[in-house]
């Protein structure tokens, strides 16, 4: 697998589209920057692209949820409030399959993420819908912590060396014993199932109680059944009542004179539409609209102003061919036949007439217009109009009806305080009526609960016997299946540490500067511990090894690891030679750096890939890049070259 391009959209400390492009052949990508200026970021922006929600980087951090991980990542100042990332990839596989993936979000109140897929340049839905379940196949989450790690971390485990179960961990996944690992959880989580399962059917259910219980709950159903058919009943009564109240107060103008304001709202909010319409009526007047009762004889004008024009055209036409023709005569015979074609032609197309109205083409055009469009239109409008001010003066008529309606304020009154008091009494009894309702489904769930538990507790006692020799028969064989996983995890881890361990010990050996120091390396099949051995056998202490040694002997590990995973993939490192001396800096960059992978990207500070540091490296490096913040901007920008080259 080899990176060839990484775009960062709004991430981070990384504003706007930020693009790193990988195209050299040589292994080593060194990417610099001071601290907080999106180094980590980079390492991470990767582990999100390729893993998403299982990413290591999301698992660590503080967030409580994926949303809030990547809603964190959001740059708001680019005020769009959307973020992506887009890595761009080829592997080894299928003659070098290349793959875009690319995840974008939002911030929303709840961020999602789209996933999108390209293989070989085509879209792949089915990719986009699975990616998670690929990745695994192609670099396993559990074996990322070998190829992208922190250096400031490794240092952290150089200083709680005592703490080696990441390291622990890295090895069981490599070797396969995770898996098998969690099938013994798996199987020990169905035994203890088991075990609770008869623990809590030890003793006989009391069937006598669970009768009673029954049959007091049947009761119960069937009063509440009957409160509850007396109450609907009330209610069919009241809500005649009421209906009949209402009808009277419809029948006394009660709506009227609550809706009095309104009506006189209403009508003055109509009379102003009916100005308007008016304002419209006499704009309409004062324009083209009185040409609608001359329109026939503005057909006629233009008719014949049309004809006009085309006969001077025509004129015009025949005169340039006359003078055309007189020159044609000087250069050649006289052709009596052409003669008689243009005189012809002057009969046929009646070029001779005088004419009445002489009118511009500019006008002619206008006199169309009109005629074509604006007099229908403006007809087609005005109607309308009118047509509106008639159902206008329909509305203010009826409006004025109900403003005229005579009413009986006390009857009106006496009406409503009828309906009122009918309408609590409704309301009353459909809360009543609730109530019985939720304790009849509380009851009925208890019933239906006790009559299950019943029927399943007669069940039980014919079954109890053949169920507790099936759980039996079942931890029988899991104790066997759990203890021959055991044995198997041991000799799984034998038959792999050696191979392990040899390549361990030959990987320190690159690394290290004393290097009769230690001699080989031993790791327990158990414990998976290391022991260390110098040349005649004999253990070094772990607390013989300087910071130094242990953080290259950890470096030893991680890339043993990544050796025997088989997997060609590439190797980042953040902060790579943290809290190292120079003996063992140069050790990593003479020996590891260039030959961890075949793409190993390197992001750095000024003060660790240093001038002197470049220089031993630049025989490896290809791409360099240079992460430059703008304060005022408060964001980090992509430029080409490193620290000690020309940054563009």
């Amino acid at each position: 697998m080899i990176i060839k391009k990484l775009i960062l959209h709004n991430f981070g400390v990384y504003a706007g589209t930020n693009t790193f492009i990988f195209n050299s052949s040589k292994p080593v990508v060194l990417i610099g920057g001071m601290n907080g200026r999106g180094k980590t970021t980079f390492l991470e922006a990767i582990l999100l692209s390729l893993y998403g929600s299982n990413s290591s980087a999301y698992k660590e951090s503080d967030c409580d949820t994926f949303g809030s991980y990547l809603k964190s990542y959001i740059n708001m100042n680019d005020k769009t409030g959307k973020s992506y990332v887009e890595l761009e990839f080829s592997t080894s596989m299928n003659n070098g399959d290349e793959f875009i993936v690319k995840r974008e979000w939002s911030k929303a109140n709840r961020v999602q993420e789209t996933v999108s897929v390209w293989k070989n340049g085509a879209y792949d839905d089915f990719l986009a819908t699975n990616w998670g379940m690929y990745i695994e196949t192609l670099l396993p989450s559990a074996l990322s912590n070998f190829f992208f790690f922190d250096g400031e971390k490794i240092a952290e485990l150089v200083i709680n060396d005592a703490d080696n179960s990441k390291i622990k961990e890295s090895i069981k996944s490599m070797l396969g014993i995770t898996v098998l690992e969690q099938l013994k959880k798996d199987i020990q989580k169905r035994l203890n199932k088991d075990k609770k399962y008869c623990a809590e059917n030890d003793n006989s259910s009391d069937l006598e109680k669970l009768r009673n219980e029954k049959e007091y709950l049947e009761t119960s159903l069937t009063k509440i059944d009957e409160l509850i058919a007396s109450l609907q009943n009330n209610m069919i009564e009241n809500n005649k009542k009421l209906e009949k109240a209402k009808n009277a107060y419809l029948t006394k103008g009660g709506i009227v004179e609550e809706k009095r304001k309104e009506i006189y709202k209403e009508k003055s909010e109509v009379k102003a539409l009916m100005l308007h319409n008016e304002d419209n009526l006499i704009e309409a007047a004062s324009s083209e609209l009185p040409l609608i009762m001359v329109k026939d004889l503005l057909d006629k004008i233009a008719q014949k102003s049309n004809d006009e024009h085309r006969r001077n055209i025509l004129s015009q036409s025949i005169n340039v061919i006359n003078e055309l023709y007189d020159k044609y005569k000087i250069e050649r015979e006289e052709s009596s036949y052409i003669e008689d074609f243009l005189q012809f032609m002057k009969v046929k197309t009646c070029v001779n007439g005088d004419s009445i109205y002489s009118i511009s083409s500019n006008c002619l055009y206008q006199i169309s217009n009109l005629l074509s469009e604006k007099l229908s239109n403006k007809l087609k409008l005005t109607q309308e109009t009118l047509d509106e001010q008639k159902l206008l003066r329909k509305k203010i008529d009826k409006l004025d009806n109900y403003i005229t309606i005579d009413t009986n304020n006390e009857e009106i009154k006496r009406l409503y305080s009828k309906i009122e008091n009918i309408s609590k009494q409704c309301i009353e009894d459909e809360t009543k009526l609730r109530s019985l309702q939720q304790e009849k489904t509380v009851i009925n769930g208890k019933y239906i609960k006790t009559l299950s538990e019943y029927n399943k507790n007669v069940e039980s006692v014919l079954q109890k016997m053949e169920t507790t020799d099936d759980i039996s028969r079942r931890a029988k064989y899991s104790n066997i299946i759990l203890n021959v996983l055991n044995e198997f995890i041991i000799k799984l881890q034998s038959s792999k540490i050696k191979k392990l361990a040899e390549t361990i010990t030959n990987c320190y050996k690159l690394l290290a500067n004393k290097k009769n120091l230690i001699d080989s390396i031993k790791m327990d099949a158990n414990t998976l511990e290391l022991t260390y051995l110098n040349n005649e056998g004999v253990i070094v202490p772990r607390s013989s090894l300087s910071a130094g040694e242990r953080q290259l002997m950890i470096i030893s590990v991680l890339w043993a690891l990544a050796i025997c995973s088989m997997k060609k993939l590439p190797v980042i490192i953040d902060t790579p030679l943290a809290r190292l001396d120079t003996q063992h800096r140069e050790a990593l960059l003479k020996v590891y750096f260039p030959k961890a992978s075949e793409q190993t990207i390197i992001l750095s500070t000024d003060t660790e890939i240093t001038k002197n540091a470049y220089d031993i490296l630049k025989e490896s490096i290809g791409n360099e890049f240079t992460l430059i913040y703008n304060e005022k901007r408060r964001s980090t920008t992509v430029h080409q070259g490193y620290f000690f080259k020309d940054v563009a």
